[in-house]
């Protein structure tokens, strides 16, 4: 049996809204005076379990809003969960990748890379040894010289993605990644899980490409409004969704449409 390397328990994660908007000092200070906060509880995520196995590539699928980010956030220890357990292996490094984490506009092309390497754990000396295979991936050689502000959003996105590729880690977590570029990059992309797999590193992997997610991941986790709906096999999980959607679409759609 596969060494389960990631385990969560009854996770749940409680965020505070606020639902007015004050515009005086005096307001607000009255409202603190008075305990009316202005505040409701949302439950970005309740009730998960997962175990996740060594060597697995392992999808996240749901809508927008379902908490998969912030599942993401909790697996890579980015933030704590309000209830529940996360067991982790000691020696686990656990990257995570959103769509521009860390990134700065601002900055050049190169420093950006750096930040985003140090953000996946890599050294200064790590980072500068691979930055030309880095550009070279990502196709950005052209632009080493650019502020990340002056790029397409496409090509911010490249950067943190093919920095992502050239870390150390047996664990990389992902979110979105796949729908950035074109599709030569995600050609790219695919070969590059594949050499992933064929190396036994562990991937858990948030698209809204269910192509690629039926590809790569041999099983999926499907979250709706933070809750865990179903985790099994990809085929089976995906199908359940995209029904889910299909229905919800009909539903919306007033007759004779």
């Amino acid at each position: 049996m596969d060494r389960t390397i990631l385990r969560l328990k009854d996770v749940g994660k409680r965020f505070y809204l606020t639902t007015r908007s004050e515009r005086t000092v005096f307001k607000t200070f009255m409202r603190h005076l008075t305990g009316q906060e202005g505040q409701r509880e949302l439950w970005a995520l309740r009730g998960v379990n997962l175990d996740v196995a060594e060597g697995e590539v392992l999808g996240v699928i749901g809508a927008n809003g379902a908490g998969k980010s912030t599942l993401l956030s909790i697996m890579a220890g980015i933030m704590d969960p309000t209830e529940g357990t996360v067991e982790r292996e000691k020696e686990v490094r656990t990257p995570f990748l959103g769509l521009g984490a860390g990134m700065q506009p601002e900055l050049g092309l190169e420093d950006n890379i750096r930040l985003c390497s140090a953000l996946l754990g890599l050294s200064r000396k790590d980072c500068d040894e691979r930055l030309e295979k880095i550009l070279a991936f990502g196709g950005l050689e052209p632009y080493r010289h650019a502020k990340l502000s002056e790029l397409s959003s496409g090509y911010q996105m490249r950067v943190a993605f093919a920095t992502a590729f050239h870390t150390d880690s047996d664990f990389l977590i992902i979110d979105e990644s796949m729908a950035a570029g074109d599709m030569q990059f995600k050609e790219k992309c695919m070969r590059k899980f594949e050499e992933y797999l064929a190396q036994k590193k562990t991937i858990v992997l948030v698209s809204h490409e269910m192509g690629a997610i039926r590809e790569i991941c041999g099983r999926c986790l499907y979250l709706r409004d933070g809750r865990q709906v179903a985790l099994g096999p990809t085929d089976e999980v995906a199908l359940l969704y995209e029904q889910d959607c299909a229905a919800k679409i009909a539903a919306q759609t007033p007759e004779g449409a």
